[in-house]
């Protein structure tokens, strides 16, 4: 699997879940999840951003993408989101690391776990109970939409076996069916 981390160096609860999200990693790449760390604001002080890295001992790699080329695909709206991968690369989670910190709300432990519960169950082949929640963290600004010469055709695409035919096999027959 692959866990994305939207991270934001200039938002204070970015901040607030970096020593978490350097525990997630630490636990989890040992058990063979991959790792991606991706700033999408504007890289104005990219010396924060290695400081970040240096303070909190991020190993996985880290991408800039200011223009949110990534976080459009992912439909990514605020740094802290977390996306998991599976295998396959399904998205099998997207959301929160956990419920410590929300809008009005800081609790000195957090009550549910929710991306390393996911985790847990993708590496136990079960299904993610919980699939979506809503993170907290710093709004990423809009940016500007593709450019019409590189807007995608309107043309659909005819479904392929690997993007959609195997995905469905997957979450609703192979269980029972081999």
């Amino acid at each position: 699997g692959l866990v994305i981390f939207v991270r934001g160096a200039e938002c204070p609860v970015s901040k607030r879940y970096g020593s978490e999200t350097a525990r997630i990693e630490d636990e989890f790449r040992e058990r063979g999840i991959g790792f991606l760390f991706v700033d999408m604001e504007d890289p104005s002080a990219p010396e924060l951003i290695r400081e970040e890295i240096e303070t909190f001992g991020f190993e996985g790699r880290y991408a800039l993408d200011p223009g949110q080329v990534l976080g459009q695909e992912l439909g990514a709206t605020r740094t802290t989101e977390a996306y998991l991968l599976d295998a396959a690369r399904t998205l099998v989670y997207r959301g929160a690391i956990d419920d410590q910190y929300g809008r009005g709300v800081t609790l000195a432990e957090p009550r549910t776990r929710f991306l390393r519960q996911a985790l847990a169950s993708l590496l136990a082949g079960e299904s993610v109970r919980v699939a979506a929640t809503s993170a907290p963290g710093c709004v990423l600004a809009p940016r500007e939409p593709i450019a019409p010469d590189d807007a995608p055709s309107d043309e659909v695409s005819p479904p392929t076996y690997h993007r959609e035919v195997s995905r469905i096999l997957q979450q609703n027959c192979v269980e029972c069916h081999r």
